[in-house]
């Protein structure tokens, strides 16, 4: 799928982890290549039920890592266009 709208759910593999600007050894964010040809950005904030439960995760590397396959919802389009992401789940291996 090429094109991309508000609510849409995608697969997804995390390619990289963005570092915290106050504190550069933990992460808050991560960029995920959707469906092979578009990258979103899932901030930490934004992990829903990716977070198994736990109340505050306070790095993102906690819960994935670079490789991860994970389920997403898009939840905003930008007019940069620049994607936001929701963390629905890892997919298994």
């Amino acid at each position: 799928k090429d094109i991309v709208a508000v609510g849409d759910i995608r697969d997804g593999i995390v390619t990289g982890l963005l570092p915290n600007k106050q504190n550069p050894i933990i992460y808050s964010g991560t960029f995920i290549l959707l469906d092979g040809n578009k990258t979103g950005f899932l901030h930490i904030n934004s992990l829903g039920t990716l977070k198994n439960n736990a109340n505050k995760v306070s790095d993102i590397a906690e819960i994935l890592r670079k490789g991860d396959s994970v389920k997403v919802e898009i939840t905003e389009l930008k007019a940069d266009g620049k994607i936001s992401l929701k963390g629905i789940r890892k997919n298994c291996s």
